[in-house]
């Protein structure tokens, strides 16, 4: 229940933190003129972000939104608008009580709204892996699931950028939609292997706006131009991601073989508040639907 704001790093653990909660927080407009000064940036075992509202970095900051390197991360239920990235999930650098964990190589990101909102910084919207050159130590396996990503880019969007050829994404029950065209849409940044299941995606998107290395692999996903949010469009403060009942999406989640940390119901969280709620993911997305 905290807000934290106007700091170079807004929150900011080392490599020794155990069993970090960072819940129900209102984070914004943090960072400074270096690009690795972020919204949070946190490093550790056993992190959990859950259920927190972060707004844009402050104006012409090149951070991300969210910049980990922990093991056993888990990031569930967050709204997450701005940055350099959203989300930035990288090795445990030179902290071999990180790396050698057994939660290290698999991550969890669940049920959260992922907002790209005006043409600034990467279009990227996660990288997974590592950025310390040392590929062997880096993170395996993102599990995304049940989140909603949204862009009112006029440009292109990425989803993911998977360090190298070894990281691997299980992409489930999510909703990938932008104002722009589909075709302004692609999966992978260039290496790695995804798994699309079930997810809903803007007709016409790519696996990727250049030369695709990596693998992707589709079953069972919905299409169209429209995933049925209550309001979207250029404007995103007039947005609603609830679901109307109407839409494709609701009644579409396939069934996850979830770890116990973030089984159902897992909370949600909307922009306009931080009171927690919480949802079974019967539906795509992070959103239930609109009564």
């Amino acid at each position: 229940d905290c807000e934290i704001h106007d700091c170079a790093n807004g929150l900011f653990s080392a490599y020794e933190t155990e069993n970090l909660l960072i819940e129900g927080n209102f984070i914004h407009s943090n960072g400074g003129p270096k690009y690795y000064e972020h919204n949070t940036y946190t490093a550790g075992v056993n992190v959990v972000y859950r259920n927190n509202r972060f707004g844009p970095l402050r104006e012409g900051c090149g951070g991300n939104a969210l910049k980990d390197r922990s093991a056993g991360l888990l990031v569930v239920g967050n709204w997450i608008e701005g940055g350099n990235r959203q989300l930035d999930l990288v090795d445990g650098e030179d902290s071999p009580s990180i790396r050698n964990h057994p939660d290290y190589p698999e991550t969890w990101v669940v049920g959260n709204v992922l907002a790209e909102v005006e043409d600034f910084g990467n279009t990227q919207v996660i990288h997974f892996g590592g950025d310390s050159g040392d590929e062997p130590t880096y993170r395996r396996t993102l599990h995304l699931v049940n989140n909603t990503v949204v862009s009112s880019r006029k440009g292109r969007l990425t989803l993911l950028r998977l360090s190298t050829q070894v990281q691997q994404a299980d992409v489930r029950n999510n909703i990938l939609h932008a104002t722009a065209p589909g075709g302004e849409i692609a999966i992978l940044d260039e290496t790695g292997g995804v798994t699309l299941t079930n997810n809903w995606l803007k007709d016409g998107y790519k696996g990727s706006h250049g030369t695709l290395a990596g693998r992707i692999q589709t079953e069972g996903n919905l299409g169209g131009e429209d995933p049925g949010f209550v309001a979207f469009g250029d404007d995103p403060s007039q947005w609603d991601l609830r679901l109307k009942p109407s839409s494709p999406s609701v009644g579409a989640g396939a069934s996850v073989d979830w770890p116990e940390a973030v089984s159902p119901p897992f909370p949600v969280i909307d922009r306009s508040q931080t009171a927690l709620t919480v949802a079974e993911p019967t539906f795509l997305g992070a959103l239930p639907p609109a009564e």
